[in-house]
């Protein structure tokens, strides 16, 4: 029974987390958030915050992000509505000879480099899966930290035998 509880507090403190997310970007990208949303649910808790970095960047990876089209860029929209707006930049770590590291203050800039090609989708994906960790590693900390969490995330683990 208190299984049940914690689990479920955890799924709705979760799926909370991404809706508040949607409310600060004053927006509500329920088709680009789908996977993100889809991995804490009930049915995938099994996810461990252990593996929680491995999955967003497999998942970035994967998604769908034509070379050189903005419009319609569900990869863009994470950009100018969820990473922007909470850093205020958005920083692309490159190899010298493959451009460089560059540091984008606007989505205009942005955009302009990635229409362009000078920003190459797997680059933009890397940065984005990467800037998508460092906002969520205050809840993998807590959960690594805080004894009642780590103990509810024990439960689900041994819940779903992980």
């Amino acid at each position: 029974m208190l299984f049940n509880i914690l689990s479920t507090n955890l799924t709705i403190e979760v799926q909370t987390l991404a809706a508040l997310y949607c409310l600060l970007a004053d927006v509500c990208l329920r088709e680009s958030l789908v996977f993100v949303i889809d991995s804490f649910t009930n049915e995938s808790v099994q996810y461990t915050f252990s593996v929680l970095q491995v999955d967003i960047s497999r998942k970035i990876k994967h998604a769908f992000c034509p070379p050189k089209l903005a419009e319609g860029n569900p990869c863009l929209e994470y950009i100018k509505y969820i990473i922007l707006p909470w850093y205020g930049k958005f920083e692309v770590v490159r190899e010298k000879e493959d451009g460089g590291n560059k540091t984008f203050l606007s989505m205009e800039e942005l955009t302009a480099d990635y229409v362009s090609g000078v920003l190459h989708p797997g680059d933009m994906k890397l940065a984005l899966a990467n800037s998508l960790i460092k906002i969520l590693q205050p809840v993998y900390d807590h959960f690594k930290s805080n004894a009642e969490a780590k103990k509810a995330l024990q439960g689900i683990e041994k819940y779903y035998k992980i």
